[in-house]
């Protein structure tokens, strides 16, 4: 399982993506999966032209694991690539493979749309993006009636990541949250995943160890094996 999430504040947009890959057999009797043993420090976030890229789901294409060539499929690509054909790239690697549901969670800073709201306050607006391998589709995540939004938005282990904000989202206000303020409270959240799992004695699908993108209008990082 990956556990990604993204906050789009004032100051940039935030993606936390966990490091584990777990390792399961399934039983031959009841046809549950169980979980064997993991890895850590496997990388599901990636930049390309300032694009961040956050990968939950399904592993695989064909019989190929995504971990294993995604970055030289990144390097290939044109240095300058936009985020449209960067979706378009992605979604050819699956042109010949049955569609198993992989989420590619996509975001950087593009030219504010011209029917926004906010288009006499700002020149390039946020934009948050989640394409789906298994029904082949693109959703904008941060967009209202007005334009633009910030917020928080997360992908993979969604219903614990609910629970975890389940009591803190009345009192999250994102236009007020930092860069530093958004770390702080993904470290809380993967935390108390962390302390999740421990207190139902499940085995640890995620890891409390992350890598953090950074992203504002003029730059794009990523921090690796952040805790």
């Amino acid at each position: 399982m990956s556990l990604i999430i993204k906050i789009i504040c004032p100051e940039g947009i935030i993606t936390a993506s966990d490091t584990r890959e777990v390792y399961s057999i399934i039983d031959e009797i009841s046809g549950e999966k169980n979980y064997i043993n993991h890895k850590d420090e496997i990388a599901k976030s990636f930049l390309k032209n300032k694009i961040s890229i956050a990968i939950a789901g399904n592993a695989f294409i064909g019989k190929k694991q995504i971990k294993d060539f995604f970055s030289d499929f990144l390097v290939n690509l044109d240095a300058e690539i936009k985020h449209d054909h960067l979706i378009n790239e992605i979604s050819n690697l699956y042109e010949d493979t049955s569609k198993h549901s992989t989420s590619y969670y996509i975001s950087f800073y593009g030219e504010i749309n011209q029917n926004s709201k906010y288009r006499n306050n700002y020149k390039f607006e946020p934009l948050v993006f989640c394409f789906n391998t298994k029904e082949m589709s693109l959703k904008r995540l941060n967009e209202d009636e007005d334009g633009f939004t910030y917020g928080i938005f997360w992908g993979g282990e969604s219903d614990r990541i609910s629970k975890s904000l389940l009591e803190k989202r009345t009192n999250i206000d994102t236009n007020l949250l930092t860069i530093d303020t958004s770390i702080e409270l993904i470290k809380n959240i993967f935390k108390e995943i962390g302390t999740d799992f421990t207190e139902n004695n499940e085995y640890p699908t995620v890891s409390e160890q992350f890598d953090i993108t950074i992203q504002t209008l003029n730059s794009a990082e990523i921090i690796r094996n952040f805790q």
